[in-house]
């Protein structure tokens, strides 16, 4: 597909124009695309919102059950879960007590890794493993009582 035609095929989207004579076309947003990027960003700074995504990264890193996650493996998630295309710049840095992006590499994929650094989300994963762990073990000594 040419430039021209996915240009038009997006019409509602590009819009091209002629700058001045002599010179190539050039290609912009159109004034609605443009509306709804401002809408969007307006969406990701508020502040409500952010603090709603910084629970989601928690959330999905306390699901994980480990104490770091590659950024590859977010990276893959990060439209899902509603996350802003830069959010490791314009998110995670404004949380440091939470998480800590590391530059150490994941001896399996050898990326880049968050880690989460909250005191009360290992405390949660911590109490959650015990409640499990109790619960088979209520389990098994239901099933023994049962088959004695």
């Amino acid at each position: 597909m040419t430039t021209t035609k996915f240009i038009d095929k997006y019409h509602c989207i590009f819009m091209q124009f002629q700058p001045d004579r002599g010179f190539p076309p050039h290609v912009k947003l159109t004034p609605h695309t443009l509306c709804l990027h401002k809408e969007e960003m307006d969406i990701h700074k508020c502040l409500i919102n952010r603090v709603d995504i910084v629970h989601r990264i928690a959330r999905l890193l306390m699901l994980a059950g480990m104490e770091k996650l590659p950024l590859y493996v977010i990276e893959k998630l990060k439209w899902d879960l509603g996350f802003p295309h830069d959010y490791v710049k314009t998110l995670l840095a404004d949380y440091p007590d939470y998480f800590d992006v590391c530059s150490i590499e994941d001896p399996l994929s050898g990326k880049v890794v968050l880690i989460r650094k909250h005191p009360l989300m290992g405390m949660r994963l911590r109490i959650a493993h015990r409640a499990n762990s109790y619960s088979k073990e209520r389990k098994e000594e239901v099933a023994g009582v049962d088959g004695g």
